[in-house]
Parts: structure tokens; C-alpha cells; sequence
């Protein structure tokens, strides 16, 4: 018998990954209507899930102002996978993985955006289930929106990343930095005072 998975976010992802976990042999449950979450859990008792892959969903501008709709935005995608990831949380297994897919693009190109702070929302997302179950030992992974379904699915399965995804990884955590900053601040270290 395969891995159980659920696999939410958007139709076309949410096929893909799945396929690539039936090809992988997981049984897979695929939702791509976060309303219906409750319903696809039903028939999942506690602790039964292996594993877990959040993928962004599709949201629709609304409101009538940018503020309006940078906080519709914020409140149907990012801020929708918490509650989403809070009512898995109770299936899933101790020794599970929980895999949160980055994504979600504002739906307006002259609204503001700020990738990195969502992304670290998204980090704030893995430590609240780390910490949620802490006296397991569940590993919660983040992954760039730009992964494709395979590499998704292996590292779902526990399939350890590639030294370039882990470099790539390495490099999104942190600000780019043009070769003048990071001269003054290598050169900085070298001059500290004692």
C-alpha cells in the first residue's frame, strides 16, 4: 500500500503533482476547492494522513481600491492555506510530510508586491505546523512556486533535494546582493574591532 496524500491549490497543479504521486505509487486525494476540504477529509480518521502538499490556489481580484485588493488577495491565498493547513493538521500521521508550495501572484501587475515577505509568511506557516506538532516527528519542507510536479512529488515521498535545489533554497532566503554590498560586507568583517 502507497503513501496517503492530500494534495490542495489550484486544478491544473493539484492534477499534475497528483499524477506525479500516483506514478510514484501514492493514493492521493486531490482538492482543488478549498471549501470542500472538510468534505475530502471525512473519510480520513486522525493521525491516518502520511503526508501533506499545499499548493497556491488561483485567487480573483476583488475590491475597489489596491488596498482593498492587496488584502483580498493576501486573505483568499496566503492567509487561506493557514486555515486550510490547520483543519489537515489532526490527520495527519507523527512521522508525516507537509509540503507548501510557494506561489500566488498578485492578480495586478501595478499592485504592490513584495515576493519575499510572502514567502517568509509562507516559512511562518511551516514553523506554526513544526510547532503544532513538535512532539512528532513530521517535517514540513517549503518549496519555490517554480518546482515542477516530479520534484514536488519526490520530495512529498521524502526524497531528499537536489545540491542545486538546496542552493537555490539557500539563495531565495536571502536579499541579492550586488558584488559592491557583499565586498563591504566580507571587508567589514575584516576590519572589526576587538
Amino acid at each position: 500500500m502507497g503513501s496517503s496524500i492530500v494534495v490542495t491549490g489550484a486544478a491544473g497543479q493539484v492534477a499534475a503533482v497528483s499524477e506525479a504521486l500516483r506514478h510514484r505509487g501514492a493514493e492521493v486525494t486531490g482538492v482543488d476547492d478549498l471549501v470542500k476540504l472538510d468534505a475530502a477529509l471525512a473519510g480520513f480518521s486522525p493521525g491516518s494522513l502520511d503526508g501533506y502538499v499545499q499548493l497556491p490556489v488561483h485567487v480573483a481580484a476583488r475590491g475597489d481600491t489596491v488596498v482593498e485588493r492587496v488584502r483580498n488577495f493576501l486573505q483568499d491565498g496566503l492567509l487561506a492555506r493557514f486555515a486550510a493547513a490547520s483543519t489537515l493538521l489532526p490527520t495527519l500521521s507523527d512521522g508525516g510530510r507537509v509540503v507548501l508550495v510557494g506561489g500566488n501572484t498578485l492578480v495586478e501587475a501595478s499592485a504592490p508586491d513584495d515576493q519575499n515577505a510572502r514567502l517568509a509568511l509562507l516559512n511562518v506557516l511551516a514553523h506554526a505546523i513544526q510547532a503544532d506538532k513538535s512532539g512528532t516527528r513530521m517535517d514540513v519542507r517549503v518549496l519555490p512556486h517554480d518546482e515542477l510536479a516530479e520534484h514536488i512529488a519526490a520530495v512529498a515521498l521524502g526524497g531528499e533535494p537536489s545540491r542545486e535545489q538546496t542552493l537555490a533554497e539557500l539563495l531565495d532566503r536571502e536579499p541579492p546582493m550586488s558584488f559592491e554590498d557583499w565586498r563591504i560586507e566580507v571587508m567589514g568583517l575584516v576590519n572589526g574591532e576587538f
